[in-house]
């Protein structure tokens, strides 16, 4: 079985410092040490959680999504397997194991979390193990979706070129999967409205997240969610994913 101790993880963080600390103590106990450990912050709320711990904290001023987090800090990473993580996700050790006794022939390894929508060959952000050469062999993630659906693009391109996803099935002590918000609607819309219109993914998974998104467009009773699904719609058609987010203020906000 493979170590952990061949493992380097990426954590990028939001806005939640103790859920941050949570998640680093977990990881610093475990029994066989990680190679490296990485937290990629999104906002300077956490700085002062990493103070004196052996990782390597980096802020600089700049909020670039879970996507851009990562492509950021992968020049960083000498490992061959990297595990990426969200600030909200506490991973035991026996639970890393699992996922790393499936790399020898998968590129990639995930735990679904329980109420995500996570379909067959696809996988969320957090938690999952990478291969390194799988960012050599399928290109990086799209970094200007900036927020939501950039995990299942990215799944989408690696089953596409050959590549292999593999789900565990693991019940974690902790992973939030996020309700939807007015910020989350907003990049999901525009998201799945360009990614659907340039044919990046073309895919019954795809359509059938569009479909909610258009339906809360159309009757959801929250105002503020029917708009922020118009705009996101009339963004995606428009291709205005590299441009600032309108919502990303709301970020602040999240749960």
């Amino acid at each position: 079985m493979i170590s952990s101790r061949n493992v380097a993880v990426i954590i990028t963080a939001y806005n939640r410092p103790e859920m941050l600390r949570e998640s680093l103590e977990l990881l610093l106990a475990y029994e066989r040490p990680l190679a490296q450990v990485i937290v990629r912050d999104n906002s300077p709320e956490s700085s002062h959680v990493c103070q004196d711990l052996p990782v390597t904290y980096i802020w600089d001023g700049r909020n670039l999504g879970v996507a851009g987090a990562l492509n950021d800090v992968l020049p960083l990473v000498a490992s061959e397997l990297i595990l990426v993580l969200d600030d909200d996700t506490l991973l035991p050790e026996d639970a890393l194991e699992k996922m790393l006794a499936q790399t020898s022939d998968a590129d990639v390894v995930t735990i679904p979390t329980p109420g995500y929508r996570c379909p067959p060959g696809l996988f969320p952000w957090s938690p999952t193990v990478f291969r390194r050469s799988v960012f050599d062999r399928y290109g990086l993630p799209m970094s200007e979706l900036f927020f939501t659906l950039d995990d299942w693009e990215f799944g989408h391109r690696i089953n596409k070129l050959g590549g292999e996803v593999r789900h565990v099935a693991v019940n974690l002590p902790r992973h939030v999967a996020g309700r939807t918000w007015p910020g989350r609607a907003y990049f999901g819309a525009r998201n799945a409205t360009f990614l659907l219109s340039r044919r990046i993914v073309w895919s019954w998974p795809m359509f059938a997240f569009f479909a909610r998104l258009v339906r809360s467009a159309a009757v959801s009773p929250s105002a503020e969610l029917r708009g922020a699904c118009r705009r996101g719609i009339w963004a995606g058609l428009r291709g205005r994913v590299n441009e600032a987010p309108e919502y990303l203020p709301l970020q602040a906000d999240r749960p």
